[in-house]
């Protein structure tokens, strides 16, 4: 029986991290060094992977976190206005998060740089 993508515990989507909020603390804290070991961290004991996706609920830190996981140079902030925007936008249309094959053609497109 297929079960729903953020059910607790077994749903595939239910360590990713949308929110802008969530992603500045997840940067503050590895930056401190308060971050959970890898070997401890609930998502690696269940066999799972955290994943920081971009959506309607994302932040500049979203952005930023994204175009250096991706490979690309991180722009002055005026430039993470409009990916940010398009992100948001997107993901209101489509109901979903952006993906990163989507996200990449956004920041080629904006940003005029290529990977």
């Amino acid at each position: 029986m297929p079960l729903q993508a953020n059910w607790p515990l077994v749903g595939e989507k239910v360590f990713d991290g949308e929110s802008g909020v969530y992603v500045d603390l997840v940067v503050k804290l590895a930056q401190a060094g308060l971050a959970f070991p890898r070997e401890q961290d609930m998502a690696t004991v269940l066999g799972r992977e955290r994943r920081i996706v971009l959506g309607k609920m994302s932040g500049r830190n979203s952005i930023r976190m994204k175009l250096t996981q991706l490979g690309f140079s991180i722009p002055n902030e005026q430039k993470i206005t409009d990916p940010l925007e398009m992100v948001k936008t997107r993901s209101i249309e489509i109901h979903d998060v952006v993906s990163d094959d989507e996200f990449k053609k956004m920041a080629r497109a904006i940003l005029s740089v290529t990977r």
